[in-house]
């Protein structure tokens, strides 16, 4: 709940008693003028919160009162959710109606009593005195509802009302000491939200003992929220089964293969998340149980072959990361019309399993127009003249809403792109990658789109030039690609050359990897470039003039680069980075002077250099140098070490070091060297 105010939660009650489903049921069970009461009691005790707020500092019956309300709200948010869950029940064709109305009568009680408990708590504020204030909002935090990270189980045994917990338990799974924190949060009968976080970053691997989680789970039934994500479990505890108010689920980045069915008795869950589930292959079939869903987030789950056929009968859901079509009779695209009210992002996988082209035609994507993200993927490998021109049409089918912000294209195997890619209608796209389209022998024209901000193009195998196709008619807003920050190229064997006929402004990375036919030409196109990475080209030309505003520059895998050119580095007067890996050819820097501004250079696997010494000309500012795998350097030079912090050099180096500087002996000025042979 994050810092809860105690007015938020009344107004979350006052909600749910609002004309709406819940009530007319009531209605029709003859529950309502009980809820109708409790409505009419929040209202007024809502407007003296403020009050109650500010006397509760030095008035300890204020303070109990609002202690005793709190754990009124909590118990009549209990009683609703109850009587929504026996109400979704009888509405569920697979539940039995008796049993469901006995236990509906069985709550008709417990309603009477905490309608009794709403009328003292308001006669109580009159007898203390709290009046209205208008235009004064609650802060109270109550420490109840504050996170608690479970490092001490003394700290939680006995705070039954607490509703967040946050589980630490990296590498206590095993242990007494987590058994001592699971135990204590059994204590916590009332907790509504569970994140199990780590003590260390998320990119660790984390473990939870599957009984202790069982045990734990099958004690906290009032959970709404729960939150496994990272931990490495690979199946569900059936205790899942009996948390019949969860509305959250998280189970991101676990191990988990298989969704087992009864995950499918969660009819209040809302939102299922499984991103980054790569193991994952199959969701429950009974997916249509969950009446209630509002967002299955599947994105980055690359073994989910397919969604179960009723996925698109969810009449609530708003987020569905990824559509994978099916085969045969499982789920074909056109059941994606059925969903009407998709928002955020989308991918829609497995497109060279279309069969009929009537699918494609039939989900007008131009319609869903809360869709920001769009991944058209195709599975790569049919290369037969019918599946090219059957791509050619589908892509031509799948234009989008104009108002997309995101688009990637992924495995299409046409000869061709669709005219309506780059189209300058596109006026809010921001982002565009074309990937592993690996027939293309051109791109589609980009440059007249007037937001675009990032271009990746990778895997365009039939590429060989790339030349004024890429930049089209110019943008009225400002010229050819007038916001484009990020421009990457990847794994195009075939591109020999690239021109630059004109300029671009914004243009702040440019990185080209895996690209090994392609000689580098001149960048004075890119006037505001800050970041320049090359991997695996071919060349760099020797006219290469970088811009004077770049400060990071990379090359790598560069085998035929024999002499970095004078015009890369010396015209350069901001350079920061300099980052060179495994060009195996380079010799020599061409008596390059290094910048004053430079303050990290890194040289790795560039055997055949002797020494550096004829480019360190003059004081710099390097604060860093990192020489690896450089087994002919002979020596350093004496004058680099007026500002160096940090200082490696791989092992293998050590042994050949003929002239280390005088000044290096003290390392007065060096807190952090490594593998320094001296």
């Amino acid at each position: 709940m994050g810092e809860p105010l105690l007015t938020a939660y009344l107004q979350s009650l006052l909600d749910k008693l609002a004309p709406g489903p819940l009530m007319n049921f009531a209605i029709q069970e003859g529950f309502d003028s009980e809820l109708r009461k409790w409505r009419s009691m929040l209202r007024k005790i809502k407007l003296v919160l403020g009050d109650a707020e500010e006397k509760q500092m030095n008035d300890i019956e204020v303070k109990r009162w609002l202690d005793d309300l709190l754990l009124l709200a909590y118990d009549a948010d209990d009683a609703l959710d109850d009587f929504d869950y026996e109400a979704q029940q009888l509405n569920n064709s697979f539940s039995d109606p008796a049993s469901s109305s006995g236990q509906l009568l069985d709550l008709l009680p417990l309603i009477k009593k905490i309608t009794a408990r709403f009328q003292d708590i308001e006669e109580q504020k009159s007898d203390l005195g709290l009046e209205a204030k208008c235009g004064v909002r609650s802060s109270i935090i109550n420490k109840r509802l504050e996170t608690t990270s479970l490092l001490d189980p003394s700290e939680v045994v006995g705070r039954e009302q607490d509703v967040i917990a946050v589980l630490k338990l990296m590498g206590l799974s095993e242990t007494t000491e987590a058994e001592g924190h699971f135990t204590a949060l059994k204590n916590t009968k009332r907790l509504r939200t569970l994140l199990a976080l780590s003590i260390e970053d998320m990119r660790s691997c984390h473990f939870i003992n599957e009984k202790l989680l069982h045990d734990l789970l099958s004690q906290l039934r009032y959970l709404r929220v729960l939150s496994l994500s990272s931990y490495q479990i690979r199946e569900l505890s059936i205790s899942i089964a009996d948390l019949k108010y969860l509305r959250y689920l998280n189970l991101s980045y676990t191990k988990i293969q298989v969704l087992p069915d009864f995950l499918c008795d969660l009819h209040s869950l809302q939102s299922l998340i499984l991103k980054g589930c790569r193991y994952l292959q199959q969701l429950p079939l009974r997916m249509i149980d969950l009446t209630n869903l509002r967002h299955l987030d599947i994105t980055d789950t690359p073994k989910l072959h397919e969604l179960p056929p009723h996925v698109v009968n969810l009449k609530f859901l708003r987020k569905l990361t990824k559509f994978v079509v099916g085969e045969n009779d499982t789920l074909r695209l056109r059941e994606l019309k059925m969903l009407h009210h998709l928002t955020d992002s989308l991918m829609i996988s497995r497109l060279d399993k279309v069969k009929d082209i009537d699918d494609v035609a039939v989900i007008n994507l131009k319609d869903k127009k809360n869709i920001e993200e769009l991944e058209l993927q195709w599975i790569c490998g049919l290369n037969n003249s019918e599946s090219t021109m059957s791509q050619i049409k589908i892509l031509n089918l799948l234009e989008p809403h104009k108002m997309l912000r995101k688009l990637v294209i992924n495995g299409y195997s046409g000869l061709t792109f669709s005219n309506w890619i780059g189209d300058s209608s596109y006026s809010k796209l921001v982002k565009l990658s074309l990937v592993n389209c690996k027939r293309c022998k051109s791109l589609p024209s980009l440059g007249g789109l007037p937001l675009l901000e990032e271009v990746k193009i990778e895997g365009m195998l039939e590429v060989e030039t790339i030349g004024r196709e890429l930049y089209g008619e110019a943008s009225p807003h400002g010229g050819h690609f007038p916001s484009l920050k990020t421009l990457e190229f990847e794994n195009m064997p075939k591109w020999v050359s690239w021109s630059l006929p004109v300029v671009i402004k914004t243009l702040l990375h440019l990185r080209i990897t895996n690209c090994p036919q392609l000689v580098v030409p001149g960048l004075s196109m890119l006037p505001s470039l800050h970041e320049l990475r090359f991997v695996n080209v071919k060349d760099i030309s020797d006219g290469l003039h970088c811009p004077t505003s770049l400060t990071e520059l990379y090359i790598a895998r560069c085998q035929n680069l024999q002499t970095l050119p004078d015009g890369i580095i010396s015209s350069n007067s901001k350079l920061q980075v300099l980052d060179i890996f495994s060009c195996e050819s380079l010799e020599s820097f061409s008596s390059c002077v290094l910048p004053s501004t430079l303050k990290t250079l890194k040289i790795w696997n560039c055997r055949k250099m002797e020494s550096i010494s004829d480019i360190l000309f003059g004081p710099t500012s390097l604060d860093r140098i990192e020489f690896w795998d450089y087994p002919n350097l002979k020596s350093l030079p004496e004058f680099l070490c007026t500002d160096l912090t940090i200082l490696l050099i791989e092992s293998s180096v050590e042994e050949e070091l003929e002239e280390m500087p005088e000044e290096f002996n003290s390392l007065q000025f060096l807190p952090t060297h490594k593998n320094l042979g001296m």
